[in-house]
Parts: structure tokens; C-alpha cells; sequence
């Protein structure tokens, strides 16, 4: 005769068999008499906690039973209704809402708006403004904190020091404390709130930081130059590097050094020694510009129409040379034209998934080979799941989830009790994900408006990118466990679920979708978790 396991016998003294296990175990007691004894011993248990746990209190105390575990079935139920409560709020917003949206943007579009590079500058000179003063009080005040700290300390700890070693600990405190109060830069700093002009008689024998909306410099700087702003004009003589970021930058100067900046429109009509980076919607090289070093830009259009000593790349939608390239010409675009007397020296590269997107004049020149190679995934269109790269990246990400895992459930084991709830239940879950996921950036960003919250909007973006990766890994772990029923915490059930994660995030069309419900379940797992440790330590307080 096979009799019930102890599990199947406990569940059903509580009452927590489904119709069909009950009626057969109930059929089993009829002629089993040992198993009728089991079940009359765990009712009678069951009936003495329940006293006891009512004994000393006013309201009755209920005692715990037995929940049925969630199946795939159910789980698989949850999250299609999550996902069509989904797609049935996109639906009425389109179909209801979308009209009004779309006729109050129209207003709002017809509004003046600065582009990125315009945003960024004015970004960057309140920092340099208003923030330098406030970093290094905070770094100040920090350093005096653990310095007071680790003194009183000491002088706390050492009673058997003589008075010699507590005066020269003292005197050591004392220049700490001297050394971390703000002193003057090594450099020249400059800022005005129109227009900042450095003279043509002006010298400048050190590295130079300016910051306006509108910089113009004719004279000569013996250094760096740093400049921030809206728009930076460059006529005079740089000795060093020369960094910059503006909406507009124009550089009819000459750098001895290296140039490095980013612009909406970046032009170049001077000359640097060493190589030039530049980036923005067009980099202009004009005819009588010289590169020495190398010229690596990336913008919309690029027109090179000076010399480059060494070596060209570029990564654009069009490129057109019409100078000189004295050694390799790598381009990556859509369009490639050699117009004019143009001359490279070297080879010539054109990344593309259009070879005809090459026009070469018969007047330029190629001294090396031109060959064509095919352009990245998002432009050549190709699919991911031909190369054997992507696979590696897949089994790397489940084994850095892997190991994430095991670290998780064993710094925080009271994670391995989290599972998931049956309809309603998981979709409040998502709900709570969802919320997480849309707060805690405008949370950051309203913090990250002021420079004093900036470091913990920061840390808040950090803590929610963590969080983010940890909700798959946790959605994987629930998974196996539910595969892997007798032995639920192992690291076999752990990985089993990780890997059904990974292949069903990467299935095609559904995939981001199936990602995206993941995503959202776990990160609504974390938040519910989250409030019930801090609940729990509430009322322990």
C-alpha cells in the first residue's frame, strides 16, 4: 500500500489539499489506520498552538496554515494579464487621448528650443560657477570630520601617552586642519556672464579656464586653455591643450598641443601640432587648417578641406575630403566623397553596408587600397543571432547573474522566502515596479537641479540601476524555485530559472516585451520587500 507523504498528511489536517488530493487521501484514511493516527496527532498539535497562541490575548489569534504553492500555469496567467492591462492602457491612450495630446503639443512645438550642446554648456557653466566652491567644502568639511574623529580618538584611547605625544598630535590635527581650508587654484579662472575677451596684448602665463556665454581669445596663453560657454572664437596662440564646449566653436588660432572639444558647429581654420577630437552635428576643417597628429571626429557632416599629418576617422553620415590625408582615411556612414585635388596617402576604409555610397573624383588621389567592410549591426541591418558573439555575451551575462544570485541569497537569505502571488496579486506587484521604475528618476532629476542634491541623485541613479539588474535576477531565482519544488534554495533551481530568464528576454519580437514585465515584476518584488524590512523595524522600534 503507498501512503501519503508526511507533507501531503499536514497539508490536509490544515485543509489545504486541492478537491482531487483530498478525496484520495481521504479515501486512503478510510482503510489505513496509521495514517488516520498521523493526521489525528497533527490536528491535535494544531489545536494546542492555536491555544497557546490565544492564550494572554483579546482577539482570537488564527493559526498559520499551508498555502498552495503558485503553479507556471498561474504564474504564466499573471503576467499575460499584466501585459494585456498594458497594452489595453496604451490602446485608450492613443485612441482617446491621443488627439488632445497631439493638438496641445502643437502649441508647445511652435516654443523656441536650444539643442543639446546649448543645454549642456549652460549646464556646465552654473557648475563651474557655483559649484567649485561648494565641492571642496564638501570635501573640506569631510576631511575635518575624519580628522576631529580619529583625533579625539587617539586622545581618548591613549591615556598612557605622555603630554609630549597628546601636544604633538595636536599640532598634527592643527596643520591637517590648516591644509584642508580652501586656498588658491594653480590656475587662472575666469568667468563673466556676456562676453569674457582675452586681449590681443595679453599674456597668459598659465593655464587658463574660462567660463561666459560668449568667449573671445586673441591673446597668448603659455598653458592650457579650458573653455565653457555658448559660443568660443579662438584667434590667438595656445602653447598647451586646448578643451573646450560650446553650441558654437571656431578655432583660427594656433594649439601647440592637442584639441579636444564638442560643439553644434565646430570649425577649424588653425592649426594644432597634436591630433584633434571633435564631435557636434557639422566639423568643418577649413583649407588652410593643419592637423599634425591625427583628426578622430564624429558628427552628422564632416568637410575636410585642410591637411591632417596622420591618420582621418570619422564617423558620420557624410564625409567629404577635398585636403590632404597623409597616411589612412577610416570612415564609418553612409556616404564617402573624395571631391576636388583630395589625396590620401595611405588606405582607405569605408565602413558601409552601400559600397556605392563612395564618389570619387577622378583628380583625388589613393595611394594605398580602398577596401569596403561592413558596417555595425544598426546599420547594415543584419541579425544578431547569426554571430557566435552574441551567444558569448548571453552566457556571460547568465554567469554574471549567476554569481550575482548566489551572492544575494546568501548575504540577504530572507530573499528566499520572496514568491509570487496568484492574479491580482502580481499585478499590484508590477504596479509597484512600475511606480519604482518612472520615481526614482524625476526623483533624481529634481534633486540633480541644485548642486547640493546632485551627489545624491547621483547615488539614487546608481542604487536604481542595481536594482534594475537585480529584478531579473530575482524573477530567475522565483522561476526555479518553482521548477525545482523539493529542493527550492539550490543553486541548480538558480540557475535553471536564470537561464529560462535569458532565453526569454531574447526571443525575437516578444522578447523586449517578455524583458520588460520582468523587469517590473522583479523590481515590484524589491520595493515590496524593501517595505516590509522597514515596516518590520518599525515595530521592533
Amino acid at each position: 500500500m503507498s501512503h501519503p507523504t508526511q507533507l501531503e498528511l499536514s497539508m490536509y489536517a490544515d485543509e489545504a489539499l486541492g478537491d482531487p488530493a483530498a478525496g484520495a487521501v481521504s479515501a486512503h484514511l478510510a482503510d489505513c489506520h496509521e495514517c488516520r493516527a498521523v493526521v489525528a496527532a497533527l490536528q491535535a498539535e494544531a489545536g494546542a498552538i492555536t491555544m497557546a497562541l490565544q492564550a494572554g490575548e483579546d482577539a482570537p489569534a488564527a493559526m498559520p496554515q499551508f498555502s498552495r504553492p503558485i503553479s507556471l500555469r498561474s504564474f504564466a496567467i499573471a503576467n499575460i494579464g499584466t501585459g494585456l492591462v498594458l497594452w489595453l492602457a496604451q490602446f485608450l491612450w492613443k485612441t482617446i487621448f491621443g488627439e488632445l495630446v497631439i493638438n496641445a503639443s502643437s502649441r508647445i512645438t511652435s516654443f523656441y528650443l536650444p539643442d543639446a550642446y546649448a543645454v549642456s554648456s549652460q549646464f556646465l557653466l552654473h557648475l563651474i560657477e557655483r559649484g567649485t566652491a561648494m565641492f571642496d567644502a564638501y570635501i573640506g568639511f569631510i576631511v575635518v570630520c575624519f580628522t576631529a574623529a580619529l583625533t579625539l580618538w587617539l586622545l581618548m584611547s591613549s591615556r598612557r601617552f605622555s603630554v609630549t605625544h597628546n601636544v604633538c598630535l595636536l599640532v598634527t590635527a592643527t596643520c591637517v586642519f590648516t591644509m584642508t581650508t580652501p586656498s588658491a587654484m594653480a590656475l587662472d579662472v575666469r568667468k563673466s556672464d556676456n562676453v569674457l575677451t582675452i586681449g590681443a596684448d595679453e599674456v597668459i602665463e598659465d593655464t587658463l579656464m574660462l567660463a561666459s556665454e560668449t568667449i573671445l581669445v586673441e591673446g597668448t596663453v603659455n598653458g592650457d586653455l579650458i573653455a565653457v560657454g555658448q559660443r568660443v572664437d579662438i584667434t590667438g596662440q595656445v602653447s598647451g591643450n586646448i578643451i573646450t564646449f560650446a553650441e558654437t566653436v571656431t578655432l583660427k588660432g594656433d594649439a601647440g598641443g592637442m584639441v579636444l572639444g564638442a560643439a553644434s558647429t565646430f570649425t577649424v581654420e588653425g592649426s594644432a601640432s597634436g591630433n584633434l577630437w571633435a564631435a557636434g552635428e557639422k566639423v568643418n576643417i577649413g583649407a588652410n587648417s593643419q592637423i599634425g597628429g591625427n583628426l578622430t571626429t564624429a558628427a552628422q557632416r564632416v568637410l575636410m578641406q585642410g591637411s591632417v599629418g596622420r591618420d582621418l576617422h570619422a564617423a558620420s553620415e557624410t564625409v567629404e575630403i577635398e585636403g590632404q590625408v597623409d597616411q589612412n582615411l577610416v570612415v564609418a556612414g553612409r556616404q564617402l566623397r573624395l571631391l576636388g585635388d583630395a589625396q590620401v596617402g595611405g588606405n582607405v576604409r569605408f565602413h558601409t553596408s552601400d559600397p556605392d555610397g563612395l564618389h570619387r573624383a577622378e583628380s583625388a588621389s589613393v595611394m594605398g587600397e580602398v577596401t569596403f567592410e561592413e558596417a555595425p549591426e544598426g546599420a547594415s541591418g543584419g541579425s544578431r543571432y547569426r554571430s557566435i558573439e552574441f551567444y558569448l555575451w548571453k552566457l556571460a551575462y547568465l554567469f554574471g547573474a549567476f554569481v550575482t544570485g548566489l551572492l544575494l541569497l546568501w548575504l540577504l537569505p530572507s530573499m528566499r522566502n520572496i514568491a509570487l502571488g496568484s492574479g491580482m496579486q502580481t499585478f499590484k506587484t508590477a504596479c509597484f515596479g512600475l511606480l519604482g521604475m518612472i520615481s526614482v528618476p524625476v526623483a533624481a532629476l529634481v534633486l540633480g537641479l541644485t548642486i547640493i542634491g546632485l551627489p545624491l541623485a547621483m547615488i539614487a541613479i546608481a542604487l536604481w540601476l542595481i536594482a534594475l539588474y537585480l529584478a531579473k535576477v530575482l524573477v530567475g531565482a522565483i522561476v526555479g524555485r518553482m521548477l525545482f519544488q523539493a529542493d527550492s534554495n539550490s543553486w541548480q533551481s538558480l540557475l535553471a530559472g536564470l537561464a529560462i530568464v535569458v532565453v526569454a528576454i531574447n526571443i525575437p519580437y516578444i522578447g523586449g516585451v517578455i524583458g520588460a514585465l520582468v523587469t517590473l515584476v522583479g523590481l515590484g518584488l524589491i520595493v515590496e520587500y524593501l517595505l516590509r524590512l522597514f515596516n518590520v523595524r518599525g515595530a521592533a522600534a
